[in-house]
């Protein structure tokens, strides 16, 4: 141990530092001046790297106008590190963790001078083995003032929370201009860390925080009389508008206000919703990569979910959801048209296609035939133009408007034994239809030629036979040549779908124009599918039901009814309550959320949603959004293509995401 005098001290510091090997540790209050200039020199010169931490005292403005921004400049480009103590006193160097020089100097010019110019300062140097455990405590404690009871300055604190904080949410004043919506951030208090997302950043500027036309000045403002001096002028216009310029360029003092939702508390391996609020001015950080990372990879009991369909916005972490859960409770997606919703269904399956093949098929009904192009690895069943009547309602309105309604109405008996026919042949079933021997065509021709003819008339075979070539001609010119044909081989379409062996299955019906067979078909699909699954839950199915509208519609959507004739829709409600029983899940894929059933959204468990624009859709959406999740739904109609949001049980929390490419 050696005493040192206010004429020593300065000395033995640019001797240690100049013989520095591995780092240099500094706790001062204050910071100024040539002399610690000086220090700095000695360690920019030096050819080894050194690690240099340095302690200030941050607890009032005065600290800081005592150590300047010059001083922050300096120790940045000498590549230091810097922390904040509001509480720090103490005053020493420690130099390779094995000298020391403690005393009553702050690193100040008057603090560091000698007697003649400066404080009459003392202090202590500790070097050698007998004053190891009086080092190696000056190192511990210098260690814990750096880590309990400091602030440290780095590219990832961004700002400061302010008043007033709740549970959900907390605004916070932004210091770095870099940072964007949808960035994530995190505060640690009492030892528990907040994750937060910024769902909005708003722009202010200081000199106009208060309404200058207010009654009550509050001392917030720019000079406001001068304001009013000039927009009280009777002066020339253009004068009038080079003075508001040029009041405005003078009280310029812009900052940045951001508002962070709490995504989730992190607390060592477990994640919770935050119950109470923590405190305001606390320091916020840029989120920990493994942080955001930990909280949206992992199932709740900490199992990674494999399915990954792209990146968590603002970052290079995957965004990955829980098929398990989809399966269990189904899915919507929506999106206005091109704003990446079928790409996103897609990358999915994709996903689903390598992670899953064996325990997995994959069903999409595709009124488009946007998918067959992209799945070479599927197995592709496309439907030709038909008519696939369910009900023999739907029989007789085609033979009306073949314009032979006299046929099915009334109390003749010919029409009785017509209409109880098509009940007989026509059934809302693949199985029991007569349609699966026989077509359209053929079942025509049976009951017309077969009926009885009306009372007091007499007609001849020739006669039906006319008639149902009439009937037959003009349905075939109206809805194509075909469409009365092929029944059988739609029935057996159908088998062979529900048989196939294939981890995909796309069912192509853009070539169905008549709206009641594409909701006929996808009805009795599904009713088989349902069928199936009852017997032999095992083989998980998922169902991707595309521009959903068109098949369960809310309320009449075009040519597609809303009513319990509508075989699809009331499948679709089946299936949404009842499939997870039998192992299978629903994917609802819209443009129009709120043309879509309710009772069917209100199964979809998950949602993720792309850029949507109509409020009526937005009102929709937020309905059925978890409450995490409701505060993002704002933020949809400014999405750019590929960006939404995933919200629901097969992600831990909601998230804003960006669709992977499909590469």
């Amino acid at each position: 141990m050696e005493i040192l005098t206010s004429d020593e001290m300065m000395d033995k510091i640019l001797e240690l530092v100049k013989g520095a090997e591995r780092s240099i540790k500094i706790a001062s209050a204050w910071i100024k001046g040539r002399h610690f200039g000086s220090v700095l020199d000695s360690i920019r010169e030096k050819e080894q790297s050194i690690s240099l931490e340095i302690i200030l005292r941050a607890s009032e403005l005065e600290d800081m106008r005592i150590t300047d921004g010059g001083v922050f400049k300096k120790i940045r480009e000498t590549g230091g590190k810097i922390y904040l103590c509001g509480r720090l006193h103490a005053k020493f160097i420690l130099v390779d963790e094995c000298k020391v020089v403690v005393g009553s100097a702050n690193f100040t010019d008057s603090g560091l001078s000698d007697s003649k110019s400066g404080n009459l300062e003392a202090g202590t140097y500790y070097q050698g083995a007998e004053d190891d455990d009086q080092v190696k405590k000056l190192f511990e404690y210098f260690e814990s003032i750096k880590k309990e009871h400091s602030l440290e300055l780095n590219e990832n604190l961004v700002g400061f929370v302010l008043n007033p904080v709740r549970p959900g949410h907390f605004e916070f004043l932004l210091l770095n201009e870099e940072f964007t919506v949808h960035s994530y951030v995190e505060v640690t208090h009492r030892r528990v860390k907040y994750l937060g997302r910024i769902s909005s950043i708003h722009a202010h500027d200081l000199g106009f925080f208060s309404n200058p036309f207010s009654q009550s000045d509050n001392g917030a403002t720019a000079p406001v009389e001068d304001l009013r001096r000039i927009l009280s002028e009777d002066g020339e216009k253009s004068w009038r508008k080079a003075a508001l310029y040029a009041y405005f360029s003078d009280n310029k003092s812009p900052f940045r206000i951001a508002r962070a939702e709490v995504v989730c508390v992190v607390q060592e391996d477990s994640f919770s919703m935050p119950e109470y609020p923590f405190d305001a001015g606390l320091p916020v950080y840029k989120a920990d990569k493994e942080t955001i990372d930990t909280v949206f990879r992992s199932r709740l009991n900490g199992e990674t979910m494999p399915l990954v369909v792209g990146k968590i916005r603002g970052t290079d972490l995957q965004t990955r959801i829980d098929l398990c859960e989809v399966l269990r409770r189904h899915m919507m997606v929506t999106g206005v048209t091109g704003a990446g919703k079928s790409h996103f269904v897609k990358t999915m399956i994709r996903e689903i296609l390598h992670e899953y093949t064996e325990h997995v098929q994959v069903i999409v009904l595709d009124p488009h035939g946007e998918y067959r192009q992209e799945f070479n690895d599927g197995e592709i069943y496309v439907f030709e133009e038909v008519l696939f009547p369910v009900r023999g309602d739907e029989v007789k309105e085609l033979i009306a408007e073949s314009g032979f309604g006299t046929l099915v109405t009334g109390n003749s008996n010919e029409a009785q034994y017509i209409k109880s026919s098509l009940e007989k042949y026509i059934r809302p079933s693949a199985s029991k239809t007569s349609l699966i021997e026989k077509s359209l065509k053929d079942v025509l021709r049976e009951i017309i030629t077969n009926s009885p003819p009306p009372a007091r008339a007499s007609v001849s075979a020739e006669d039906k036979e006319r008639i149902v070539k009439e009937i037959i001609d003009y349905l075939e010119e109206v809805y194509g040549e075909g469409s009365l044909s092929c029944q059988p081989e739609v029935c057996e379409k159908i088998n062979n779908i529900i048989n196939s062996c294939k981890s995909l299955v796309i069912v192509d019906m853009s070539r169905v124009t008549n709206s009641d067979t594409r909701t006929n078909l996808a009805g009795l699909l599904l009713q088989e599918i349902l069928r199936q699954n009852r017997q032999d839950p095992s083989k998980k199915k998922l169902v991707v039901i595309e521009e959903a509208q068109n098949f369960a519609p809310e309320r009449s959507y075009g040519d597609t009814s809303a009513s319990k004739e509508n075989l699809s829709l009331t499948t679709l409600q089946r299936l949404a309550t009842e499939g997870r029983k039998f192992g299978i899940g629903l994917v609802v894929v819209t443009q129009r959320p709120a043309q879509v059933s309710k009772s069917v959204l209100s199964q979809m468990n998950t949602q993720v949603v792309f850029r949507t624009i109509s409020k009526q859709n937005l009102d929709v959406l937020e309905s059925y959004m978890e409450d995490t999740g409701r505060g993002l739904v704002e933020l949809l109609p400014s999405f750019p293509t590929g960006v939404g949001i995933i919200s629901g049980v097969a992600v831990p929390f909601p998230m804003v995401f960006e669709s992977n490419d499909g590469n």
